[in-house]
């Protein structure tokens, strides 16, 4: 999934053509229940906040993902009473836990297309060491997310990027002349 600024350039029938990797909702899931137990619902809202509603999850995608992870042994269930009504509480299991670390470079990347870190908090460029380090560490990471969206993404999202890399070129050609 793109960043929401290379979203913005979609009109909305583009928009509803991005569709997530197989997987992606399973690590999206438990990554949001690292903070703390949640029902699907706040699941649900956590994965539209953290990605500012680039991806548009649905309870229809998130409960059958939570059963299979619950088959897996990764998260379990319980009923809570809040007030006149029960609800299931989804928390991850020690082996959960295990498979987020397992899988920490995964989810770091996951999140990452959306510009946010793994917590839901926007990615800003470091603003310590030299502006040598800090060009060479934002190339790296430039270079990791094209490498990411060459080999994972639709065609879709790679023609988006293939219109804003020559962009990017004209922008340091012209930092060069001054």
């Amino acid at each position: 999934m793109p960043t929401p600024k290379v979203l913005n350039k979609l009109n909305d029938k583009d928009r509803l053509r991005f569709r997530a990797k197989k997987g992606d909702a399973a690590l999206a899931i438990l990554s949001v229940l690292k903070s703390g137990p949640r029902n699907g619902y706040e699941i649900t809202q956590e994965i539209k906040n953290r990605t500012q509603n680039v991806w548009n999850i649905s309870t229809g995608t998130v409960y059958p993902a939570l059963e299979n992870l619950s088959f897996e042994g990764l998260v379990t269930d319980s009923f809570e009473t809040q007030g006149l009504f029960q609800k299931d509480v989804w928390k991850l299991t020690s082996e959960g836990v295990k498979r987020l670390e397992k899988q920490e470079y995964d989810e770091r990347q996951l999140w990452a297309l959306f510009g946010v870190d793994k917590s839901g908090y926007e990615l800003n460029p470091s603003t310590s060491g030299t502006p040598e380090s800090l060009l060479t560490r934002e190339t790296e990471k430039l270079l990791e997310a094209i490498e990411l969206v060459r080999r994972n993404r639709p065609d879709l999202v790679k023609d988006l990027a293939s219109r804003v890399l020559p962009e990017m070129t004209k922008t340091f050609y012209s930092l060069l002349a001054k």
